[in-house]
């Protein structure tokens, strides 16, 4: 078991990493520096981790003395913030990395484990270094008896080490730190510099730097279009410094430039299929001494091996990141989320699931989803055995107190087999709550209409009325205003009357027997009842073929005055000779839903239904069409208010009669108009199926 050596001033962050700690290693503790060095001195210790605050004294200044006096034990220094000023400082005096409170469990262990192995290596590879003069394999004949150069036991032990190494580490610094660390340490270089490719520039940076003035290499990079970068994506192959000199080509120049700034006699680049994503810079060497034959064949060894970690490291940290944005995105969205496996267990739960419904994100999972309450188990699970997807379903549920908006889906692996569902759930109380505002607002500025329209409508006639019996003394013995009279006067309290009369049929409460009715016989006697209008005007009515029997469930006298109104609309608007088709068809709720949008639409019906719904629902269209004027667009958008007309004795309330009746009904009305074309309405009702 590999022992860790615990530096803090601050028992709370002491009894935080024992408790993440003590399962895995041995623990040793210390609150300031002299007592760590020497707990440092007298036990075997792998790591430490060293607090910003100690008991007496600076956690910077631990750091350093532990790191000159202790080089081969990593430090993982806490800092308040990782990224400060003072995190850095700790990093340039020796430590492995930087991080800070709270600490996440796996993170944490999974850093330790890292900067054991990696300081592991570096006893090896030193230990390797010095010995290698002694570990050189013979060479051996080839098939055609000439002795082939074989790589050095030294080579396959560092590739080995190196290696295995690298495979166990996916974070991309740790392995840009682990590459920066093993080469400086194999080659003895002056200095050692890590260029990555960022994804969004595009441009190659430093990642690690060993060896330099960190401060002249900060604002460094290079592109692929130009120098160094180019050759290396052009030609996937070592650069030495002597064979960049002996080039003569179109970018020779700036090369050679690039190799000066860095100080390289070796440029190792890091590929992976031809995709060329870093590149190391090794400076001279410390003792002087030219990198030999062998030391380039380890570095293109060495290439290949990390080019490959690399890219691994790449694909992770961008599986991490997205990872990362999701759980990120799934704690924070206002709804709620829940998944379940094939089992109907719960695999997921996001908090706002639990402050909706109160299902705790831990507890929850692998247990039943019953645990979510009866109604959005039923639905998840309707979701999973019949493939019943719902869209913006709404439910009361009992355990949020609130009506939700709940919407389901499949969960698929990657070859589409279903693993699962998932249910997206809102509270739509805040939502409700508007739409009664909303509801209200519109009743109050529709009444407060209505009785501007009404009041003007029969301020009209009662004008003319009161005209007449305020002259009535004077002139009642001239024969001509006694007619008039009687005739004007008449002709103005019948007007009244039929506005009083559709007034009470558009405020008449709903009370009328619901039940089949057969929507044929109802157009039959439409046009039965409006015959004389049609004949008036020559109309021909034609009914297109469609299904014999075709029923709806529903009030018939009402249902019969709005098919009258629809087709004494078209009458009105059709001039003599013209021509009115009807048609009747039954539509699946999938069709409506598929169908490009109408100029106009009044309509109850579900915009966003769920799939069990979108299947099995049904409604029977009536289409009236004409060849008549058509209705321009400005007034479009009028046609279903009360007291709106264009026709001269029209009084306006057809359409909004018709309109109440089809929502009474659950229904759609659709009016499309072209002027001088014609206009078609279509009023769409649900189906009454026969089992």
């Amino acid at each position: 078991m590999h022992s860790v050596l615990l530096l803090s001033g601050d028992i709370d962050t002491i009894e935080e990493l024992r408790s993440i700690l003590r399962d895995t290693y041995r623990l040793f503790e210390a609150q300031d520096t002299p007592d760590a060095l020497r707990v440092l001195s007298s036990v075997p210790v792998d790591a430490a981790i060293i607090d910003t605050t100690l008991k007496n004294g600076d956690g910077i200044d631990g750091v350093r003395r532990s790191a000159e006096a202790f080089p081969d034990v990593p430090i993982i220094f806490v800092a308040l913030d990782p990224k400060s000023a003072q995190g850095s400082q700790a990093v340039s005096m020796g430590a492995f990395t930087c991080i800070s409170r709270p600490f996440d469990d796996d993170s944490l262990r999974f850093l330790v484990e890292t900067a054991i192995e990696k300081q592991g290596l570096m006893r090896d590879l030193r230990h390797l270094r010095s010995n290698k003069r002694d570990v050189f394999e013979p060479s051996r004949p080839s098939a055609k008896g000439v002795p082939d150069r074989m790589p050095p036991a030294y080579h396959t032990e560092v590739i080995r080490k190196l290696s295995k190494a690298i495979t166990s580490i996916h974070d991309l610094e740790g392995l840009i730190s682990l590459l920066g660390s093993a080469m400086s340490e194999i080659f003895n270089a002056t200095s050692t510099l890590v260029f990555i490719r960022d994804p969004v520039t595009k441009r190659y940076e430093p990642a690690s730097m060993i060896g330099v003035n960190t401060s002249l290499f900060k604002d460094i990079w290079f592109d692929n279009d130009h120098g160094l970068a180019r050759w290396l994506h052009e030609n996937s192959q070592l650069l030495r410094r002597e064979l960049a000199e002996a080039l003569w080509h179109e970018g020779a120049y700036e090369l050679s430039r690039d190799l000066k700034i860095l100080k390289a006699e070796v440029v190792v680049p890091l590929s992976h299929q031809g995709e060329l994503m870093g590149f190391v810079s090794l400076g001279m060497r410390i003792n002087g001494m030219a990198y030999t034959d062998e030391d380039l064949d380890l570095l293109a060894l060495i290439s290949v091996y990390t080019g490959t970690a690399l890219r691994n490291a790449l694909d992770y940290r961008r599986i991490s990141y997205s990872r990362v944005c999701s759980e990120s995105i799934l704690n924070n969205i206002r709804t709620g989320i829940i998944a379940i496996d094939t089992r109907g267990k719960i695999t997921r739960v996001n908090p706002f699931a639990q402050k909706l419904i109160g299902l705790d994100p831990h507890r929850a999972l692998g247990e039943d989803v019953q645990k979510a309450g009866s109604v959005i188990a039923d639905i998840l699970l309707r979701t999973l055995k019949n493939h019943s997807l719902y869209v913006h379903h709404e439910v009361r549920d009992p355990s949020a107190k609130a009506t939700i908006s709940v919407t389901t889906s499949l969960l698929r692996d990657e070859e589409s087999e279903i693993i699962g569902a998932i249910a997206f759930f809102a509270d739509l109380s805040e939502v409700k709550e508007l739409q009664s505002k909303i509801e209200e607002l519109k009743r109050v500025e529709f009444w407060s209409e209505l009785s501007a329209r009404m009041a003007h409508e029969i301020r009209n006639p009662l004008t003319s009325i009161k005209t007449f019996t305020q002259l009535f003394r004077e002139r009642y013995n001239e024969p001509e205003f006694r007619e008039n009279f009687v005739e004007i006067v008449g002709a103005e309290i019948e007007k009244i009357e039929s506005i009083t009369e559709q007034l009470v049929i558009y405020s008449r409460p709903f009370g009328g027997e619901v039940k089949p009715v057969e929507v044929n016989g109802l157009i039959d006697d439409a046009i039965i009842a409006l015959g004389s209008s049609l004949k008036s005007k020559n109309i021909a009515v034609k009914k297109a073929d469609g299904p014999e029997v075709v029923r709806v469930r529903g009030d018939r006298e009402m249902l019969k005055e709005a098919f009258m109104r629809v087709l004494q609309n078209a009458i009105d608007f059709t001039a003599d000779g013209g021509e009115i088709l009807i048609s009747t068809k039954v539509l699946r709720l999938f069709d409506l839903a598929q169908r490009p949008p109408s100029a106009v639409v009044s309509d109850t019906i579900p915009s966003e239904p769920g799939g069990e719904l979108l299947d099995s629902a049904h409604y029977v269209e009536v289409e009236f069409k004409d060849n008549g004027t058509g209705i321009s667009e400005e007034n479009l958008s009028k046609v279903f208010t009360p007291f709106f007309s264009t026709k001269v004795k029209g009084i306006g309330l057809g359409l909004a009669i018709v309109e109440k009746a089809v929502q009474h009904h659950r229904g759609r009305i659709e009016l499309d108009s072209q002027v001088g074309a014609g206009t078609s309405v279509r009023l769409i009702i649900p189906a009454y199926l026969e089992n």
